[in-house]
């Protein structure tokens, strides 16, 4: 192998450095957090600026001690950090494209909320997936007692949309409301 020529490395790792700080600054502004693709562009600038620290810690070993090993050892450990948090990233978006559940949500505990309302008999039917990162969707069919008192479904409806709002924050919600004694009949021909 050649040698690696440490002046020129430590030059190099410092540009670096600094144009990748003043991209993370300004990735870490926006949505990093929320969206999916900014905290993966986040997580590329961060393994980046590793990989540049990494690099100057190798040159300044280099040109200290003449330990050429430090540059493969500095690759490996900032490889391993960068196949770690893109392990985290693969996940979540696998989780996204396989439309699961968010992990915020409880789906027994929206159940609860929900059967506190005292119309409701009943939940069957309750999904939660993600559609994107930032939007979560839930359809549920929630049974209420057929009764001689009229209940006003509308009511109902925005009362059980707004109890999902404030345990979920989902705001694409579709609720079935159907009566306990509630029977399809076959349409007659």
């Amino acid at each position: 192998p050649q040698p690696v020529i440490g002046k020129g490395m430590i030059i190099i790792s410092v540009i670096g450095l600094l144009i990748n700080i003043v991209v993370a600054w300004i990735l870490s502004r926006g949505q990093a957090k929320e969206n999916l693709n900014v905290k993966s562009a986040f997580l590329h600038v961060l393994g980046d600026l590793l990989g540049s620290v990494g690099a100057i810690v190798a040159a300044i070993l280099i040109i200290l001690f003449g330990w050429y090993i430090a540059d493969p050892i500095a690759s490996m450990i900032v490889s391993a950090l960068i196949v770690y948090s893109g392990w985290n990233i693969l996940k979540e978006a696998t989780n996204i494209l396989m439309e699961g559940k968010p992990r915020n949500i409880d789906i027994d505990e929206v159940t609860q909320s929900l059967k506190s309302i005292p119309e409701i008999k009943e939940i069957h039917d309750l999904h939660i997936w993600m559609i994107t990162n930032e939007f979560p969707a839930l359809t549920a069919h929630v049974v209420i007692e057929n009764s001689t008192l009229p209940i006003d479904r509308d009511i109902l409806l925005e009362r059980v949309i707004k109890t999902i709002r404030k345990h979920t924050n989902i705001e694409h919600i579709t609720i079935q409301i159907e009566g306990h004694n509630f029977i399809l009949e076959e349409p007659k021909c």
